[in-house]
């Protein structure tokens, strides 16, 4: 058995069998409906995505450690839709995660009922953020003329 599923076993056995993004409500619905639109997939592609995953809260390939610490339990639906996040979404993700699991560990401590709230507006601020870059058109000349303009402005 490898090091991760070792690992993700412990976490499930402290936190559940569930996925950390399902259980805290933190994916949007409209961000599912590519799963569930014109695509039937098998009941087996089904488990495949439901199948819970290990994730590096701090990434491998940035010395993160394979423990319970570094760890969050997702699908593997939640984890690719994760991936595909900006790195400032995956930021506050990964700082709820990290709370989530200290407020189950002290529960009953009101004020880190209150510091996940926090945490959980910041994230909706920077995922609504990213929606609406999204929704704008994307131009690769007037990015690179801003940036001309703030390393000018920079370098005056």
């Amino acid at each position: 058995m490898s090091r991760n599923k070792r690992i993700l076993l412990k976490l499930e056995n402290i936190y559940g069998k569930e996925c950390f993004i399902t259980k805290l409500k933190l994916r949007p619905p409209e961000s599912t409906k590519h799963y569930t639109s014109n695509k039937k997939i098998s009941k087996k592609q089904q488990q495949i995505q439901k199948k819970l995953t290990f994730h590096h809260i701090i990434e491998k390939s940035k010395n993160g450690e394979t423990s319970i610490k570094n760890g969050a339990i997702l699908s593997r639906e939640n984890h690719d839709w994760f991936n595909k996040q900006s790195p400032k979404v995956q930021n506050a993700l990964n700082k709820i995660f990290q709370e989530y699991k200290k407020i189950s560990i002290e529960k009953g401590n009101s004020t880190n009922v209150e510091k996940y709230l926090e945490l959980r507006e910041d994230f909706n601020k920077a995922l609504s953020n990213e929606i609406n870059k999204r929704d704008k058109k994307f131009s690769r000349a007037k990015e690179k003329n801003d940036f001309k303009k703030m390393t000018d402005d920079f370098l005056r």
